[in-house]
């Protein structure tokens, strides 16, 4: 345990004296979070591979290696459009070599692509979130395609709309697949701590102190150095839960540029509530001279950033937050979107549903389907399908448990009454196949907060009523978590997060990703 002592204030601005003993790096006025990081002994692409030493400050390194990725993703970006191209050239015009004008406009075409992909910030992956990243690929390749298609039509070469469809759809594809490939690869490297910002946080009161233990988790992109305090804050040690990790002071952040040089500082992250206007401009200043990153907590609800805008007010500079109302058209789009996928895909997968309704059948006593009266959008009562996966008396047999099933999200352990098909069937998600009938006649939503059974909705009605502003979904926001043992307040959480943030991108983000977590057998439900 480190031992505290004194802070002696000094007149004239002085530094004051460290609070405690250990290592503070190479600045008094501030304290190391950890003595000892994990630091990479390998390129960026020996994955994995980390050793525990001290990390030596090296300004600019992770700005510098993100402008590195970027130009990787350019690469990958013209080789998926050109790739996209040359596919719908065979399938429009065969192999009788590329016409010359067509030859010209793919030459042209990927600085077209790079130009709007460029435009939209794709190239700044540190930036953006995964949702957000995914609706912006679909923006920009709607986007890049459409021009590309006006200066092919400029070239009096003639396609056909097959040629159009096919083409935007393979690059798509192949877009959101390579950026997948990236962001698992970027993932990696902030693991390793390869594409971590070394990070100082402006204010040590509770919200910072909160933002240095979410920055610590793996994989944030951000390595904390340490926490300062503001003239906001009395001088004072702060102690980060049961660990050592404390806080010291710098008068007035007179001592932040010298801080930020001193010990290879890249990014300053703002805890609002600590630091007040007047420090904000400093801090603001201090981070345009040094060219560093320069991040401030918004004290906002979780929502997509496509929400959110800036607006200067009078001098006041405030974050404008746009209405998410799923009503009148937008609920038109999400119901012919809902009926077109559930009808094409009960067609599809017609010989599956019937052959796991045979060996459901076959395998145990009992009905194909099991019924459960759930809840819906305006408190609707409904009978939600699924292929049964439990023994015929298992309703029998969870009475004498004596369960409290009122409670909201409960779950039974049902493991022992499991019949060896529907073990197979939830590990596969199969057993939610049934759900697409529900889907077709209007009570459930291919996306949305997941389906409560009555009991449960009828003992926590002011708890869970907010969830039923949207039809229920077979699939949702924490499903895609891959959480199944959630707190009531997580899931209250995740399910409201997604009817504050729909779009139509955002359905199309958790079905993508709920493929994945099948895929894997994690987060089936």
């Amino acid at each position: 345990m480190r031992n505290e002592q004194q802070t002696s204030h000094q007149e004239g601005g002085a530094r004051p004296e460290p609070f405690l003993q250990g290592d503070y790096g190479n600045q008094p006025g501030i304290i190391r979070l950890d003595g000892n990081v994990a630091a990479p002994t390998a390129t960026p692409f020996g994955l994995g591979q980390e050793t525990t030493s001290s990390r030596q400050a090296q300004p600019g390194n992770v700005a510098l290696r993100y402008r590195t990725l970027a130009l990787g993703l350019i690469v990958s970006d013209v080789v998926c459009l050109l790739a996209a191209l040359a596919v719908s050239y065979l399938v429009h015009f065969g192999a009788d070599g590329l016409r010359g004008a067509y030859m010209a406009t793919i030459i042209a075409a990927p600085v077209l692509w790079i130009a709007v992909f460029g435009a939209l910030s794709l190239y700044s992956p540190q930036h953006l979130s995964a949702s957000e990243e995914f609706r912006r690929i679909i923006s920009a390749s709607s986007i890049g395609m459409l021009l590309i298609v006006v200066a092919i039509y400029s070239s009096h070469t003639q396609l056909s709309r097959t040629w159009l469809a096919l083409t935007w759809a393979l690059a798509l594809l192949l877009e959101l697949t390579s950026r997948r490939l990236w962001r698992w690869v970027v993932w990696r490297l902030k693991v390793t701590h390869w594409l971590s910002f070394r990070t100082l946080i402006v204010g040590a009161n509770a919200e910072g102190r909160a933002i240095a233990d979410a920055l610590s988790l793996p994989g944030t992109g951000y390595d904390v150095f340490g926490l300062i305090e503001t003239s906001r804050q009395p001088v004072r040690a702060a102690r980060l839960g049961n660990d050592e990790r404390v806080t010291a002071t710098l008068n007035d952040l007179d001592d932040l540029e010298a801080t930020i040089a001193d010990n290879g500082i890249e990014c300053l992250f703002m805890a609002s509530t600590a630091i007040d206007p007047a420090d904000t401009v400093r801090v603001v200043q201090v981070a345009r001279r040094r060219s560093i990153e320069l991040m401030a907590s918004a004290n906002l609800p979780e929502i997509l950033t496509s929400r959110l805008s800036a607006q200067h007010l009078a001098g006041v500079m405030a974050l404008s937050l746009r209405p998410v109302r799923i009503t009148g058209l937008q609920s038109l789009f999400k119901r012919a979107f809902d009926l077109i996928s559930s009808v094409s895909a009960l067609i599809l997968l017609a010989p599956v549903i019937a052959v796991i309704a045979l060996l459901v059948r076959v395998t145990s006593a009992g009905p194909v389907l099991f019924r459960s009266e759930r809840v819906t959008s305006g408190g609707r009562a409904f009978v939600m399908f699924k292929f049964r996966t439990m023994v015929d008396n298992a309703a029998e047999i969870m009475r004498e448990r004596a369960a409290d099933t009122s409670v909201p999200f409960f779950k039974h352990d049902t493991d022992s009454c499991l019949t060896p098909v529907g073990g197979l069937l939830r590990r596969l998600s199969l057993d939610e196949l049934p759900q697409l009938i529900n889907v077709v006649r209007g009570e459930m939503s291919l996306v949305g907060p997941r389906p409560l059974p009555v009991e449960q909705v009828a003992a926590n009605l002011s708890l869970l009523t907010p969830r039923h502003e949207v039809r229920a979904g077979m699939t949702g926001w924490w499903q895609i978590q891959g959480r199944s043992d959630l707190l009531v307040d997580e899931a209250l959480r995740m399910d409201l997060f997604y009817i504050e943030n729909w779009s139509l991108s955002l359905d199309l983000y958790i079905l993508l990703k709920t493929l994945g977590a099948v895929i894997r057998r994690r987060g089936a439900y």
